[in-house]
């Protein structure tokens, strides 16, 4: 039977209660493994909102990291799934988070700069995509 792959990480979850902050650098200082046991017939990689707005200097930091773990999973022939949050018109789909931001220059609107997928990680999005 294949390990919880985020055992490695359950220590986080008492700081987050009801707080919105989340310092990645938490997570990097966390010892890892770096073989965690997994069935590649039923194995996918979700990769959540690596985009330009996001990029700031704890993101930098596990760029590598990702970069490592969608090439292995390219190699093994494991489906990487990318997500990219972002709005088509603000009034009409930002929901709360345009109620809570109240600032249209904070919201991601697809299509712009803040929305394209880091440009460290174009490679191996371009595989992912043309699988």
């Amino acid at each position: 039977m294949t390990k919880h792959p985020f055992k490695y990480i359950k220590n986080l979850y008492p700081r987050f209660r009801g707080q919105f902050k989340f310092d990645i650098s938490s997570i990097t200082k966390q010892p890892m493994s770096t073989s965690i046991p997994y069935d590649p017939e039923k194995a996918a990689l979700l990769v959540i909102d690596m985009q330009e707005f996001f990029c700031n200097d704890s993101v930098n930091k596990i760029i590598p990291n990702v970069k490592s773990v969608v090439t292995t999973c390219h190699e093994k022939g494991i489906p990487v799934i990318w997500t990219q949050h972002g709005h088509l018109n603000s009034e009409l789909d930002g929901g709360a988070l345009a109620r809570w931001w109240k600032n249209k220059d904070k919201m991601i609107m697809r299509g712009s700069e803040k929305w394209k997928f880091l440009k460290e990680l174009d490679s191996i999005v371009t595989v992912s995509f043309n699988r």
